[in-house]
């Protein structure tokens, strides 16, 4: 066990602190809710079952222990209202990905989502998670997680229309 444990902490520390991170946003707090991401894991391997998905395995563990942190100290903020955006103008991934500040703009701008928002974003774009691997994970209709990214990204267009402009 302690060898398929030190396997699952090699392959998954990088994707999972990552997103424990981006969820957490505080470096202290991430590492505390990564730890017990892990311990759980850890705990969890007698049980686990080579059933389902093992990454949708892990990241419902570290889901759970970010929520679990969320519940203990954060207050839930909501995101603004994105209003309207124009369709046409909007610049391809390739062209806002393409210098630094923009990109740092759009992490500033994920950041700013509230965390249901950010999780959907950081679980499919991160995590790789299709999207009814999310709904399973979260425990939510599929339509609710589309709906979800649908907002998240009608945000972060507006967030960074609004750098273009700054800029």
């Amino acid at each position: 066990m302690d060898a398929l444990f030190e396997e699952l902490f090699r392959d998954w520390k990088d994707p999972v602190f990552a997103y424990v991170r981006s969820m957490v946003l505080n470096h202290a707090d991430a590492e505390d809710v990564f730890q017990a991401t892990f311990i759980k894991i850890h705990q969890g391997l007698t049980g686990y079952q080579e059933r389902g998905n093992q990454k949708a395995w892990i990241y419902r563990i570290a889901h759970n222990a970010v929520q679990d942190h969320f519940r203990r100290h954060q207050k839930v903020v909501d995101i603004a209202d994105f209003g309207d955006l124009p369709d046409s103008d909007a610049p391809t991934p390739e062209a806002v990905l393409s210098d630094q500040e923009t990109r740092e703009h759009l992490q500033r701008a994920v950041e700013a989502l509230s965390p249901k928002l950010r999780e959907v974003v950081l679980l499919r774009v991160d995590g790789g998670l299709k999207f009814r691997e999310i709904a399973e994970l979260l425990g939510i209709p599929l339509s609710r997680v589309l709906g979800r990214m649908h907002l998240a990204v009608k945000g972060l267009r507006k967030s960074c229309q609004r750098g273009r402009h700054e800029l």
